[in-house]
């Protein structure tokens, strides 16, 4: 099922989740050349953000355990998926 707003000519695969290793794997297939992540915590607060483009590694040892919002923004529109760190 494509997520809203991201046209489904992008992949994009987000692993693992929930992240227990403290490494989360943000891997883009077909997307553009303006690709940026934002991530943030459950308040909005933004931790992190950063062009991306293939393969990422978003290290997350600096964060406690919880809920955290990561943003995907591609030329082809926007994904917003829930992540979890045990």
């Amino acid at each position: 099922m494509p997520d809203a707003g991201l046209n489904t000519e992008v992949s994009v695969s987000i692993y693992p989740n929930p992240v227990i290793d403290n490494k989360l794997n943000v891997e883009l297939l077909g997307a553009g050349q303006h690709s940026s992540i934002t991530l943030m915590d459950v308040n909005g607060k933004v931790l992190m953000t950063g062009d991306v483009t293939g393969m990422n590694t978003i290290d997350m040892i600096d964060y406690p355990a919880g809920l955290y919002i990561l943003k995907v923004k591609t030329d082809q529109g926007l994904l917003i998926r829930k992540i979890m760190k045990q």
